[in-house]
């Protein structure tokens, strides 16, 4: 059995572990941390136009800042890159290292994201002072600093030795990383449209409009009536909690405990009444707030729809500080009945006050499903009775090359289990958020990816494999394996591991997933009743299996079956009849139910019976050919959650700036204005611009007869919509925040409520208006509610532009925001008074010594209660000569945004 996946696995760990090593003598602890302490490590990306669309330079500098030399040996420099590091070598099969002659380093990849550096015959010390350069060549293009990981470490040949953290990468900010200056660091490729906006361009494009109009409730009701003529003096703690109907207790005690009303049992005036409507849809609901009879009416015919509500009364009270509120009357009722956020916790863990500060606030925002994304290629978050292994193992990174103890460090998570790469959700924990989760009538849909994506099964399922060999019980150790040992396919996954995939062709596999469908629905029992099972089925590298006997005996049963879309087809209707058997309906990403004919095409629904089909359309970018995907699964009877990359994943940045976090590839940027401006009823109308910022149009993509696009024949099975949190770049409760909100606030505006716009998507002024008023309310109210729910939110950097007279004019993005002005390169901050903030005719006077000003800083502010919270600053050029058009201006680097 020379040639098998066990021992190919075996093999390639062999590889890494003897090419890591050497003859040296091993460092010592103490030596070990002061090479750590020593290194200063830096790295700059120097081009991404010279070799386009295939590879850009990134060149690391490394210093002695220490007082001894760094040895020629005995130590192991560990880092990360999301995108393949010396691709045309280390992505092909047997090709583990590179080495680089004249420098004598050897660079190598291990898996996925983790490579490593090590001296190699030849190499000479690091005298203190030194400063020594490596050109890395890395596959596509880098223009953003969280393209950068932390959190870099050395290792000793002695196994004994802790690793440790370089320290000159242990900062979240990154700041080891160089300014992007120039705009071959900056753009893609030489097409690309995007520059970061100059203060100057974010004050006209971003710049606060006053329409004189506010949307007094997000989402916006259907039908909302408001009289300014009668008002309602007060609404305080003497008010009474009156209700008529025993089913709405639950939702009345949640506004008790909000505001401190009481209970009454007769209807008096200064109350607000609980009834049962039963004409409203199950979500529906109305309010009638009378100031003539110093009443509040609310009326649903559910629980959910009561919520709902009591959501919108929280607005209103907020907005008119329970003071003076006029007469009200609202009619409501959802757009869509699903209404989602989709959070990544495999990648960087999340915790469970983390998942209920989003819950909190999505149910505020009358948002019902949270998709949790649980397990990925980098760690398993959720314990499931009977397989400790997933969590033991799986549940954690740190540096262990044999990964027995743990998963390989990822995405910059450290040589130890102490970061967010590490954590999982016990049993306790789970329901915790599922009791949380329902009683703000929040949906949650796990999902456990597979086949692809399943790093962290497959090492843990080999280790309980390995537990149970060792203790002479094949038929336990066998029961739950999911990979095939004698399988000898070389692939490489999208994030480059090269075992990531379970085994379709044995029965083990469907037994282990049946043992984890057991384990998910047994946690929701008496809680939430697992309604949907998500089992992902995206991104299953090409030619997988190829090699595989088990796979080959199955082809032989099965002459139908192809290597890799036959197979991925046979898994997915296998996961339907466990569905069926378990009761459960069944969602999955697009590519999961993807048919494997050519074109591709949905998997027919005949061929998955008895059970509904939910499916989550993501790939939409227009020029790559798949934006039809949607309305093809629709029209083949599955319920669709539109879920496109181009203007729903929140893992992008929110500006086409270097200092912005996040991953780029479906879209440079997508900040909340274009999430609000997103139109669900005609997805094609969201067709605006390629990746690379130029325009496109309906008609370039469709063909001007729209023979090009799939048509929506069955629009009610477009049953919702969805955001999407991917979190490689996400570490903190901070970062969560900052790249959700105020994003997900227009989510749940488009989610809830069709407005006007939509309709005449060519009339910009229509939009203008839309946008206006919401982000009025942002401003003015939601930034504070948000803020006392303790939640993070991203505030805008200013605008600004030097005017005639050598003032400056700022402005924000929200009213409500303030600015500042730093002329001393950020040591002090001066506030700018409120009225000259979007003001349309006066400046900030700068005065400073000497002939006049040559560059200020900018940052936004955000007060409340005493405390500030600012946006990252920007560089705002003077005017040469002060005539002309203002100068451009750079993004400062010093920190990232969270």
């Amino acid at each position: 059995m020379a040639n098998t996946l066990q021992h190919v696995r075996i093999f390639l760990l062999l590889e890494i572990i003897l090419t890591v090593q050497s003859s040296a003598v091993p460092l010592t602890q103490n030596e070990l941390q002061g090479i750590a302490n020593s290194l200063e490590i830096r790295v700059k990306v120097v081009d991404n136009l010279l070799h386009e669309f295939k590879s850009h330079i990134v060149q690391t500098f490394i210093k002695n800042s220490g007082q001894l030399p760094i040895p020629d040996s005995g130590w192991t420099l560990y880092f990360h890159s999301m995108l393949a590091a010396f691709p045309d070598i280390l992505l092909q099969e047997g090709n583990k290292t590179v080495d680089f002659d004249i420098e004598k380093v050897r660079f190598g990849l291990v898996q996925g994201d983790l490579y490593y550096m090590k001296p190699i015959d030849g190499f000479v010390p690091i005298k203190p002072g030194e400063e020594r350069i490596y050109n890395v060549i890395v596959s596509f293009w880098a223009v953003s600093r969280t393209d950068f990981m932390p959190l870099w470490y050395v290792v000793s040949e002695d196994e004994s030795v802790d690793p440790c953290i370089v320290h000159s990468t242990s900062s979240f900010d990154l700041d080891y990383v160089e300014p992007f200056k120039d705009p071959r660091q900056w753009k893609r490729w030489r097409a690309d449209q995007y520059n970061p906006y100059t203060p100057e361009e974010r004050l006209t494009r971003l710049k606060f409009n006053e329409t004189g109009e506010t949307k007094l409730i997000i989402p916006t009701p259907k039908n909302i009536r408001v009289d300014e003529t009668v008002k309602l003096s007060s609404v305080n703690t003497s008010w009474g909690i009156l209700v008529d109907a025993i089913q709405f207790n639950e939702t009345a005690i949640f506004l008790k405990e909000l505001y401190g009303f009481k209970f009454i049992s007769n209807e008096s005036s200064n109350s607000i009444v609980f009834s049962r409507n039963t004409t409203f849809s199950k979500q529906g609901y109305s309010i009638i707030v009378s100031p003539r009879l110093n009443k509040i009416f609310l009326q649903s015919k559910s629980t959910q729809g009561m919520f709902y509500a009591i959501q919108s009364l929280r607005a209103i009270l907020e907005e008119y500080n329970s003071t003076n509120i006029p007469a009200i009357v609202i009619e409501d009722e959802p757009r869509f009945e699903w209404r989602g956020m989709h959070l990544d916790v495999a990648r960087n863990f999340r915790s469970v006050g983390d998942v209920k500060r989003l819950i909190e606030a999505m149910a505020m925002y009358k948002m019902n499903a949270l998709h949790l994304h649980l397990t990925d290629d980098e760690g398993w978050r959720v314990e499931i009775e009977g397989l400790p292994e997933l969590t033991d193992v799986g549940g954690k990174r740190c540096h262990d090359l044999n990964e027995t103890r743990c998963v390989i460090p990822q995405f910059g998570s450290g040589p130890f289990a102490n970061s967010s790469g590490s954590g999982y959700y016990t049993k306790n924990d789970y329901r915790d958020i599922l009791k949380f989760a329902s009683k703000h009538f929040v949906t949650v849909i796990p999902e456990i990816d597979m086949p692809g994506h399943s790093h962290a099964a497959v090492v843990s399922m080999e280790q309980r494999y390995h537990k149970y060999i060792d203790a002479g019980n094949r038929a336990a150790a066998e029961k739950f394996r999911i990979i095939d040992p004698d399988d000898t396919t070389f692939y490489t996954s999208v994030q480059n591991w090269r075992d990531d995939v379970m085994n379709p062709c044995m029965e083990s596999t469907y037994a282990f997933i049946g043992k984890v469908m057991d384990g998910i629905k047994a946690l929701h029992e008496g809680v939430q009743p697992l309604l949907i099972y998500h089992f992902g089925g995206d991104e299953v590298p090409h030619g997988v299996w190829s090699n595989s006997n088990k796979c080959g005996e199955l082809f032989r049963q099965n002459a139908a079956l192809n290597v890799t879309h036959g197979l991925k087809n046979y898994f997915a209707k296998r996961i339907a009849v466990l569905a069926v058997m378990k009761n459960m309906s069944l969602g999955g990403w697009e590519d999961g139910f993807i048919d494997g004919r050519q074109p591709p095409a949905p998997l027919p629904t005949d061929q998955m019976p008895g059970l509904e089909l939910y499916v989550n359309p993501w790939n939409n970018i227009w020029e790559w050919g798949g934006g039809s995907n949607a309305y093809k699964y629709a029209n083949a009877g599955y319920k669709v959650i539109l879920t496109p990359g181009t203007n729903l994943y929140f893992d992008h940045p929110q500006e086409p700036d270097p200092e912005e976090r996040g991953l780029y590839w479906a879209t440079r940027f997508t900040d909340t204005k274009k999430v609000l401006k997103f139109m669900p009823d005609a997805f094609y109308d969201n067709i605006f611009e390629d990746r690379g910022g130029n325009p496109l149009s309906k008609e370039d993509v469709c063909g001007a007869n729209m023979s090009k696009c799939t048509r929506l024949e069955k629009p009610e099975n477009i049953i919702g919509i969805q955001g999407a949190l991917w979190s490689e770049t996400v570490r903190t409760s901070e970062n969560m925040d900052f790249m959700i909100f105020p994003r997900l606030l227009a989510l749940a505006e488009r989610s809830w409520y069709k407005a006007g716009f939509e309709s005449t998507p060519k009339h910009d002024e229509a939009f203008v208006r839309e946008w206006s008023a919401f982000a009025k309310a942002v401003g003015s109210r939601e930034f504070r509610r948000l803020n006392e729910m303790n939640i993070a939110f991203r505030i805008p950097p200013p605008g600004g532009r030097e005017l005639k007279d050598g003032s400056v004019q700022v402005t924000t993005t929200y009213p409500g925001l303030g600015v500042e002005i730093s002329k001393d390169n950020g040591h002090s901050w001066q506030m700018v008074q409120q009225d000259l903030i979007n003001n349309e005719h006066r400046g900030v006077s700068i005065s400073l010594s000497g002939s006049g000003w040559k560059s200020i800083l900018l940052r936004s502010t955000f007060r409340s209660s005493g405390q500030i919270r600012v946006s990252r600053p920007v560089e705002l050029t003077a005017v040469v000569g002060r005539d002309g058009p203002a100068g451009s201006a750079n993004p400062l680097n010093p920190h990232i945004s969270p």
